[in-house]
């Protein structure tokens, strides 16, 4: 398990960004062998804060190579470290996503003391920063005016992590936030009309039972308020159970997205919600009985009187068949006295049901559907690897791809190179597209076509909101040393490769005949045996 990037310097939890201490308490810095985890990989290994962990680190041979630890164990010292804490902190997030084992925030101090071993001593690396400017985001437009004039080189990404990172949570969390809502609101129908069904009907039974003691003296009101006693006890002791269930529940929430970036995660009491569910719950049940032994007293004064159903009646006169004239009635006609049923309710009910058990099954297939075709929002590789950084390869890559492609199960494979540039105050992370031995992978485009020359580029949707930009528009674009360059957009679709590689030969995304087998023996051959580290 990797420990990602080492933190190199105090400032990273104490001032730039302060992480949300679950158990514990912070490593200390000057400490090489403190360390803390984020709360997935104490859950997935078994550790808790005292356990003991072996952290091996590769040779500076290993690191100059860019080792990855794919390329077998790394041959570095070994440091025996001890977890003083479970934090949480945006820094940790990319390790608590679906799938991943979780990650390891290490001390300053290892960095310090074992640098050759993570940077090796080639100076082909890159490094990441975070910063925090007095103005905020007002800032940035000067920062990067700066940064460029500084290094000379105007194609350093820069990010805003408010945007980067908190835009994309608020909009996923957003998005469950209102699955859920649309859950609780049909769940808050179907209560209205199956439970309001039942109090409605066992009200209307009290009510002849009531009419014989209105006879020796009891009021309508003492009547309504005896037929809806019963509903009224039964509401306060489902609002009673429904609140300690929330409570009882609340220790597993928030799910899915939303529970990797909640910060004080167990038991929550919202008494805002809580408490007006608690009152509302019994008084609504207590307004529909008690409105339910209204109409049943006053329908009681008045002479019974057979309704028919004009449809099982029209069903009748047409001569339809016995069986539907029969159901028709049985569906249809409320009955007389004692045996009165509210048909319309019940019929109400019926189709409420039946939309919501169609929205929820369109809505599991459409899940389904993006979740089983990763082509929905671009991905339409399974593989992809990383051959070189800075203008500089890990070895041989050239043969590599040639091998890779000329594999029978490989129908696709993209060379592409990343460089950084920047239009106006927005960072764009550019990437060619050059098919390797004529097998082309598939980009998903949501608009427009491929470029075909120098001059034009296919720009990601978010991109394309940023710069206000659409097919046809004209975007200029300045990049390392070179001067601005007007190009213009020919589509709007999606990037190959996932975004936050580093600068150079990059990415190898291959798309495989069958996604369950893929002959890596060639290849194998040549990363492994011939060229280690180089994968």
């Amino acid at each position: 398990m990797s420990t990602g990037f080492p933190i190199a310097d105090n400032q990273m939890t104490r001032t730039i960004e302060r992480p949300v201490i679950l158990a514990g308490r912070l490593f200390n810095p000057h400490r090489a062998d403190e360390v803390v985890v984020t709360p997935k990989f104490a859950a997935t290994s078994g550790t808790h804060v005292g356990d003991r962990l072996t952290l091996e680190l590769a040779s500076p041979q290993q690191a100059n190579r860019g080792y990855d630890g794919s390329t077998g164990p790394p041959r570095g010292p070994e440091v025996r470290a001890r977890i003083v804490g479970v934090v949480r902190t945006p820094w940790g997030l990319d390790a608590d996503t679906p799938g991943s084992p979780g990650g390891i925030l290490s001390s300053p101090a290892l960095f310090t003391r074992y640098r050759a071993n993570m940077l090796g001593t080639s100076g082909q690396t890159y490094i990441n920063a975070l910063v925090r400017l007095k103005g905020g985001e007002a800032a940035m437009p000067a920062f990067r005016t700066d940064l460029a004039r500084v290094t000379g080189r105007s194609d350093i990404d820069v990010w805003d992590n408010d945007q980067q990172i908190g835009d994309p949570a608020r909009k996923i969390t957003a998005y469950e936030a209102a699955c859920l809502l649309a859950f609780g609101l049909a769940a808050l129908v179907a209560a209205v009309f199956l439970i309001g069904q039942s109090v409605a009907r066992y009200t209307s039974a009290t009510v002849p039972d009531l009419q014989v003691l209105q006879a020796v003296g009891m009021t309508r009101q003492q009547a309504i308020a005896a037929a809806s006693a019963g509903p009224f006890l039964a509401g306060v002791t489902g609002g009673t159970l429904g609140v300690a269930g929330a409570i009882v529940a609340s220790r597993w929430m928030p799910i899915g997205f939303a529970s990797i970036i909640e910060p004080h995660p167990g038991i929550d009491l919202d008494w805002l919600v809580l408490g007006a569910g608690w009152v509302m719950v019994p008084l609504v049940v207590l307004a529909g009985s008690a409105a339910a032994a209204a109409v049943a007293l006053t329908a009681g004064r008045r002479p019974a009187a057979q309704r028919r159903s004009v449809v099982a009646a029209a069903a009748a006169a047409a001569n339809f068949p016995v069986s539907l004239v029969i159901g028709a009635r049985f569906a249809l006609d409320p009955g007389r006295g004692r045996a009165t049923v509210p048909v319309r309710s019940a019929l109400v009910g019926a189709v409420a049901g039946v939309l919501g058990v169609l929205a929820a099954f369109t809505f599991s297939a459409g899940v389904s559907d993006a979740a089983s075709h990763p082509a929905r929002f671009g991905q339409t590789w399974q593989l992809t690897t990383f051959l070189g950084y800075n203008g500089q390869d890990f070895g041989p890559a050239g043969r590599v791809l040639r091998a890779v492609a000329a594999d029978r199960d490989v129908t696709g494979v993209e060379d592409a190179r990343i460089g950084g540039a920047q239009s106006g105050q927005v960072s764009i992370e550019s990437f060619t597209y050059a098919p390797v031995g004529g097998k082309r992978p598939a980009v998903v485009l949501t608009a427009g076509r491929m470029p075909a020359s120098p001059d034009e580029i296919v720009l990601a949707p978010t991109t394309a909101q940023e710069l206000n930009a659409g097919t046809g528009s004209v975007v200029r674009l300045t990049g390392g040393t070179t001067a601005r360059k007007a190009v213009r957009v020919t589509g709007i679709g999606f990037i190959p490769p996932d975004r936050g590689w580093p600068q150079g030969r990059t990415a190898t995304s291959i798309r495989t005949r069958d996604r369950r087998r893929f002959s890596l023996d060639v290849i194998a051959e040549i990363l492994f045996d011939k060229w280690p580290g180089a994968c």
